[in-house]
This record gives structure tokens, C-alpha cells and sequence, in this order.
């Protein structure tokens, strides 16, 4: 319908089909009112308008006429802007010879990775810098700072900036600059990041804010990247990565209050199988005959209004670390819509066909990460998901190997101690991990993501607290009980 032409699509989530605006990225009810009410809004207005004064990589250096070299270079020009967001360099040799090949010759198109590569820096850099200077000069921003070593062992420090763009009418955050530096304290990054703002010419006063994680090279008190650009710029405001601090938090809580047994249980599950094929033939063997165990989808946190959002953010990405090849449970079950016995039927024939697909081989088990902690919530996950067939699996291969490591994780499995804290800690951390997701999002509303939290912070609470304390206490007053005296259950 002309209406609603251009931004209205149809998005399938959890299984069911709903309608999505493509500018807004928000999820609609599919009432034909609903749908005219958005299409008439301010916000949605705007968002059109900004996405109009954006272009695709298509859309850059497009003219009409010119003469026959003209197009060419414009056609140069839009390939290589295409094969620095989109590919490597090397693949433009083959690519060039088949359009040649299809398409007239070298009339067509005449550009390998060289003459790709110099585009690139020497037209299409100054060009885009240029473009960025013009839309950043003026207006206040914030930056994005992080370090890291790279496969060559070159220290490099990344940088992106956040400022209001007046071209898009909206705050934007884009990429910055790539610096190599020679020292990761806070001497060098701090050289680094003034060396930057020189090149880009910005104006001092409007640098305003930081980001960085919690490392102390960049949140110290004292000698720190933060310290220091304050004493430069006294007003600029620091804040940490929250994604950061709610994995460091979940990582202190598990160290202090879980038996140091179950990370144990949890890394030497995956190196028992990382590098041994014969390992593994024999717990597939196993695992055709048990398969994979159904547990249900207890998330603690729930949704502040009711409306799935909050639970289902990001669940693509948050499931591509649970599930490897697409099987598993966690459909959270089908919910009651008013008799609607054609959907519900559709959805467990399609969670039939998942869990079929998933018992034709196991789950692969994953390791803890240490600078990512929160992907134990997924190692958790496949270990109960495979629980049964790991238990048969150890029993078997200690009575053959006599081995120490088999003989231990053995025994770990047969108690079901560790049984019972890994079903409690699954629901808590891989809410948790939705929660984290929330902050990566940019479309998000902060007053709702302060909602989720609250509403995860009182579920996460009714598991430790007795009832009468929780009943007798506001959620303000929560936080300010102490957790190890008889208040707890």
C-alpha cells in the first residue's frame, strides 16, 4: 500500500510473523490503525528525513550522463568503495576478469587489488575524512577508546566517535581512527588520543565525554588515560563500558559465592574433547542413543510490560553461541492466543524438526572465556543439554583409560550437587546475558532498559530472599539489605 511503502516489512520472530518498520527498526501490531498512527508520527518522520541524507555504498558517486570515461571512473569508484566495506582486495583480480569477460572488455572495467587499493586511500579516504570533518565540526562529541594487540603483536588503539550529526538530524556513532602505538600505558594512549584530535582538527572545548572498559590504564584514579585527558579537558565526563562491568559483576558473584568445582567442570569438559577425534566418535556414539535432554525455559527477569521485547532482544545472536547447527529446546514454549490451535500445531511441528535435527549429532561443548566471561551461561546450557551423555561418557571412559581427568569429571557429574547449581545458575546468567545485549543495542529506550533491569534485579532477588522480607521491603530497600544474615532462604 503507497502508505506504507518503503519502511513496512514482514519479520518472523520466536515463529511468529509481525510487522516491523525498516526505518524505525521497531517491532508494530499489524492493525491497520496502529500502522497509520506510526506512519504519522513525529519520531517516524524524522527518521525518514535522516535516513533520506544518508547514503548506501550504491548510492555514492551515482550521476547521470558524462562521457564514456566518466562513467568509468564513477563505476571504479563505486567498486572499490563496495570492496573496502564489503570484501578483500585480492578478490577484485577474478572479479574484474569475469565482468570483463561478461561485459565488454576492459571498456567495462579496468581495476585489480593495486589500483583498488590506491582508490581507496588516496580518493575515497580524503573524500569520506573530509565529509566526516565537515559533519563533526562544531558539534560536541564523545569518544570510544579501546586497546589491543593484533596478530603481529603490533599494539593499536582504536577510536570512534559519537556526536549529533546535522546532516542525518541524529546522534550517530561511526569509526574514527586506527593508531599504532608503542606503549598500552597511559602515557602513550593518552599521546595517541591528542595526537588525534591535532590530525582531525577538532575543536578542544567540544570533546565532552569517554568511553573505555574498566582496565586501570583507562579508569585508574591516579595515572590513568582518563586522569589525564580530564586534566586537560576538566569538564570531560568518563564513563565505563556497562557491558564490561555487568561481566565483571556476574564473574566476582560467581567466584565469591560457587564452588570453584563447576569452572573446573566446565573447561575440562571442552579440553576433554578439543583435540581428541577418537574422543569424540565414542561420545557420539553415546549421544545417538541418549540424545539431547529438554529443559525448560526458566529466565528470571521477564518482560517490565508484557510485550516480549525485553526477554527477545538480540535472540539471533544470543542463540548462535547456544545452538550450533539450529537444534536445541529453548522455544520457551507456545503461549496461549486465544485458540489459535493452527499456529501453536505450526510451531511444535517446527520444534519437532529442530530437535529431530539436533539428536543426529551432539552439541558441541564450548569453553569458558576469560575476557568474556558471560559465555558460560552458553557452556552451561550445552553441558545440561548433553548431561546424560556426558555422565555415560566419563563413567565408560574412566573404566577403560583409568584416567585421572576422566575419573574426576566422572565423579563430578555422578553428584547431583553440581547438577542442581548448574540448573540455578543457567536461568540467572543467561537472562543476564539478554540484559548485557540490551546496552549493546542503539535503538533501544533507556528509560525501558532501566525497566528490564529493575524487573531483573526483584526476579534475581526472590531466589536468595525469603518471601516475608521480599513482601515487606521496596526495591530501594532491597538494596541496602545484607544478603549473608537470616534474611536470606
Amino acid at each position: 500500500m503507497p502508505p506504507f511503502k518503503g519502511w513496512l516489512t514482514l519479520r518472523v520472530e520466536d515463529g511468529e510473523e509481525k510487522a516491523f518498520c525498516s526505518i524505525c527498526k521497531a517491532y508494530l501490531r499489524a492493525h491497520l490503525m496502529d500502522l497509520k498512527r506510526h506512519g504519522a508520527s513525529k519520531k517516524h518522520s524524522e527518521n525518514v528525513k535522516a535516513a533520506g541524507a544518508q547514503k548506501s555504498v550504491a548510492q555514492v558517486f551515482v550521476k547521470e550522463g558524462g562521457s564514456a570515461q566518466e562513467k568509468k571512473k564513477r563505476r571504479e569508484l563505486r567498486f572499490a568503495l563496495f570492496c573496502a566495506c564489503k570484501m578483500s582486495f585480492r578478490a577484485m583480480d577474478p572479479l574484474t576478469e569475469i565482468i570483463q569477460s561478461e561485459f565488454g572488455g576492459k571498456s567495462a572495467l579496468e581495476l585489480h587489488r593495486s589500483k583498488c587499493t590506491v582508490l581507496v586511500k588516496k580518493v575515497l579516504a580524503p573524500f569520506f575524512r573530509k565529509d566526516l570533518l565537515e559533519d563533526l565540526s562544531g558539534a560536541p562529541f564523545s569518544l570510544l577508546c579501546d586497546e589491543s594487540t593484533d596478530n603481529s603483536v603490533k599494539k593499536l588503539l582504536g577510536v570512534s566517535v559519537v556526536y549529533y550529526s546535522k546532516k542525518m538530524k541524529k546522534v550517530v556513532t561511526t569509526f574514527l581512527d586506527l593508531v599504532e602505538i608503542e606503549e598500552a600505558d597511559a602515557i602513550g594512549l593518552n599521546a595517541a588520543v591528542q595526537d588525534i584530535l591535532s590530525q582531525w582538527e577538532v575543536e578542544p572545548q567540544n570533546f565532552v565525554g569517554l568511553s573505555t572498559d574498566g582496565a586501570s590504564v583507562m579508569t585508574g584514579e591516579h595515572r590513568s588515560l582518563q586522569r589525564l585527558l580530564k586534566d586537560r579537558f576538566p569538564n570531560l565526563i568518563h564513563i565505563k563500558c556497562t557491558c564490561h562491568s555487568m561481566d565483571l559483576a556476574a564473574k566476582e558473584a560467581m567466584k565469591k559465592s560457587m564452588p570453584s568445582n563447576i569452572e573446573y567442570m566446565l573447561k575440562e569438559t571442552h579440553n576433554w574433547f578439543a583435540h581428541s577425534s577418537k574422543r569424540q566418535a565414542a561420545y557420539r556414539e553415546i549421544f545417538e542413543l541418549i540424545g539431547v535432554e529438554d529443559l525448560e525455559d526458566g529466565g528470571c527477569g521477564g518482560d517490565s510490560d508484557g510485550d516480549g521485547e525485553g526477554n527477545n532482544t538480540d535472540d539471533n545472536n544470543n542463540n548462535s553461541g547456544s545452538r550450533e547447527d539450529g537444534g536445541s529446546r529453548e522455544d520457551g514454549g507456545d503461549r496461549e492466543d486465544g485458540g489459535d490451535n493452527d499456529g501453536r500445531g505450526e510451531r511444535e511441528k517446527k520444534k519437532g524438526e529442530k530437535e529431530g535435527s539436533a539428536a543426529k549429532k551432539p552439541l558441541k561443548i564450548l569453553s569458558p572465556s576469560d575476557t568474556r566471561w558471560l559465555v558460560v551461561s552458553d557452556c552451561i546450557e550445552r553441558i545440561l543439554l548433553n548431561y546424560q551423555s556426558l555422565r555415560c561418557h566419563f563413567q565408560i571412559a574412566y573404566a577403560k583409560e583409568h584416567c585421572y581427568y576422566a575419573k574426576s569429571l566422572s565423579e563430578m557429574y555422578n553428584y547431583e550437587g553440581n547438577r542442581l547449581l548448574l540448573l540455578f545458575l543457567h536461568p540467572v546468567l543467561k537472562e543476564l546475558k539478554k540484559k548485557n545485549l540490551l546496552f549493546q543495542s542503539n535503538e533501544k529506550d533507556p528509560l525501558r532498559v532501566f525497566e528490564d533491569m529493575r524487573a531483573y534485579f526483584v526476579s534475581l532477588a526472590s531466589r536468595i530472599l525469603k518471601n516475608v522480607v521480599m513482601e515487606a521491603n521496596s526495591v530501594e530497600n532491597l538494596c541496602e539489605l545484607n544478603i549473608e544474615s537470616e534474611f536470606c532462604l
